[in-house]
């Protein structure tokens, strides 16, 4: 039998939408958190008991509301914030649907105290499932405070879905945060059962804001973020290069004052930190746009969590651009506030352009011979390596250089098996990761080679590399033979369907890396075919090269002090091409737990 249409009861319709806006406690803290910042209000005091499943109350010293607006907001779709359609273009408010209250009272007994400036009395009112059971004047503040209890207690099903009173806690405490970071002008405090969780009175910068919020927070080095292109505007504070957490639940962006999760604003983020931190970690960021209300859509799902933007990808580019400026900026400052160059002696430099680009490619990294006499730091506006020769030093008539705005030398300790620099910096000690120093240098010379195409003739094999693929693989690799070769990338012949004789390959590839290279091209072609840069081809394979390259052992201060100047030549001085940190300061206070 089939069953008839009809329509819902007004009560059913209501807890069914209610579970669209409320899911869980911390929806209802948002919800009330939300037209407690619309009202104005200054001071805002949470406090919530059992996870917020028995009992949530939030105060405030907003506009509050008469006796007309006291009952109208419990009614669906009542609302102060729009009136015509077109009214979505120019929104500046958090709820405008008239959707929240209803459904909050619809799940729950829900109390209500508020009174507006221009009234002597306040008025009272107690709704249970929706329903008002009681309304009358009283005494209270300006301003409005609204007590929920038993959440869901009339959906018994809704509440045995509930996480752990810790879990639901968790929830709550996040959410208060996200809106205390996001108005930093407003006092906040947040009291769960009986324990104060934080009060966090009017703040002028965001980062005493964060440390009141999280006081063992282990982020002490913000960089501050701030760029503006046409109307769009992205400020806040970021985690330097080389600071990196285990979990990336400290990824706070916000548009506009409102909390978002917007997957192309995260992965954008993780791209940009890419080459600044080691491998699995992530950063954290407190990042604020402020873009027109015609670009964005936020009547995407009834939470509001969830973003659409008129012009996606100039967003995303205007967002990367600003990410990059900061840690490049950081990446080529000096690592430390106070840290200098060497001062020493420099010989000049001769090229001999008759050998091969890559003959030498690994003087580039500390093979030459050393001494003091025969040091020559490379300044960031040299070539380098030069693009069409290698060369040698030969010590000439020296000089000493001094850099007048320095005002403390770094002294060298000495080295600590052979790959960390110990030096004296005002009371601390600074420790340099000489073999980090070494891959950043030697990746930063293939990289420059990549980015101007200069890649140089291929190096032939002694005997030719067998190897053989799986079907789509090899069908792939024989359509790109010609366009490998054509781009010097390397040369090979098809033997047979499957099978294929690689006969050379870069210069600067070390031979034992003969099979991470083919895995690596082979899989970059799969991607992306053949319309990519030399960079998006051999940027991962250059990465996984890395740990097995051998370098030159450090065993002497000339070749610290040719490492330490080489480095400073580098646009990311601060962290090896994985991301780890190639500088750690340690203080007394760290070393002896003062």
């Amino acid at each position: 039998m089939v069953a008839k249409i009809v329509v819902l009861p007004e009560k059913v319709a209501n807890q069914i939408a209610a579970g669209e806006v409320i899911e869980r406690p911390a929806n209802v803290v948002k919800e009330l958190l939300e037209n407690s910042l619309d009202a104005g209000a200054t001071q805002i005091d949470i406090q919530f008991r059992s996870g917020g499943i028995s009992f949530i109350r939030v105060s405030d010293n907003g506009r509050g509301m008469d006796a007309r607006d006291a009952e109208l907001c419990f009614k669906r779709h009542a609302t102060s914030k729009l009136v015509h359609i077109e009214d979505l273009q120019s929104l500046h408010s958090f709820g405008f649907r008239g959707e929240a209250l209803p459904s909050i009272a619809s799940v729950s007994r829900i109390h209500l105290c508020t009174r507006a400036k221009d009234q002597g009395l306040g008025i009272e009112i107690e709704c249970e499932a929706g329903q008002i059971v009681q309304k009358k004047p009283c005494a209270c503040p300006i301003g409005t405070t609204f007590t929920i209890e038993q959440l869901f207690y009339n959906i018994p099903v809704r509440r045995k879905f509930l996480k752990s009173e810790a879990t639901e806690s968790a929830h709550i405490i996040n959410q208060v945060r996200l809106y205390a970071l996001a108005y930093p002008q407003v006092h906040f405090s947040l009291k769960q059962e009986e324990r104060i969780v934080f009060s966090s009175p009017y703040c002028q910068q965001l980062e005493a804001r964060i440390n009141e919020l999280w006081p063992k927070r282990a982020c002490k080095n913000w960089l501050p973020l701030n760029h503006t292109q046409d109307n769009k505007v992205i400020s806040g504070l970021i985690c330097p290069p080389g600071v990196g957490y285990a979990s990336s639940q400290d990824l706070y962006i916000f548009l506009n004052k409102r909390p978002i999760a917007s997957t192309f604003f995260l992965s954008t983020l993780r791209e940009c930190y890419r080459s600044y931190l080691p491998p699995k970690t992530y950063p954290s960021v407190f990042i604020f746009l402020e873009l027109p209300e015609n670009e964005i859509d936020i009547n995407v799902h009834p939470t509001k969590r969830e973003v659409r933007f008129k012009q996606e990808l100039k967003l995303r580019q205007f967002f990367g651009e600003a990410l990059q400026k900061c840690l490049q900026k950081a990446a080529g400052s000096t690592p430390f506030e106070t840290i200098s160059t060497f001062q020493t002696s420099i010989p000049s430099v001769t090229y001999n352009k008759s050998k091969d680009d890559f003959k030498n490619l690994d003087n580039w990294v500390c093979k030459q011979p050393y001494s003091s006499s025969n040091f020559k730091p490379i300044s960031p506006q040299t070539s380098f390596p030069p693009s069409k020769a290698s060369f040698t030093y030969t010590p000439k008539t020296t000089h000493t250089i001094v850099d007048q705005s320095i005002k403390i030398q770094l002294k060298f300790f000495g080295l600590w098996q052979n790959t960390y620099a110990l030096f004296d910096e005002k009371n601390s000690l600074l420790v340099l990761n000489c073999k980090g120093a070494q891959m950043r240098i030697w990746y930063d010379g293939i990289l420059k080679l990549l980015k101007t195409n200069t890649l140089g003739s291929l190096q032939n094999l002694l005997f030719p590399h067998a190897f053989k693929l799986d079907g789509l693989q090899a069908a792939c690799l024989h359509e790109s033979i010609d366009h490998l070769h054509r781009r010097k990338l390397c040369s090979l012949q098809a033997t047979s369907e499957n099978t294929f004789h690689l006969e050379a390959v870069p210069q600067w590839l070390p031979l034992e890396q003969i099979d991470l290279f083919i895995e690596q091209l082979v899989e970059s072609l799969m991607e992306f075919g053949q319309n990519q840069t030399l960079e998006q081809i051999f940027e991962p394979l250059i990465k996984k090269i890395l740990p097995h390259k051998r370098f030159e052992t450090i065993e002497s201060q000339s070749q610290v002090e040719l490492l330490y100047q080489t480095l400073e030549s580098c646009e990311n001085h601060i962290t090896d091409p994985n991301g780890g940190l190639l500088w750690r300061k340690i203080s007394l206070e760290d070393l002896f737990h003062k």
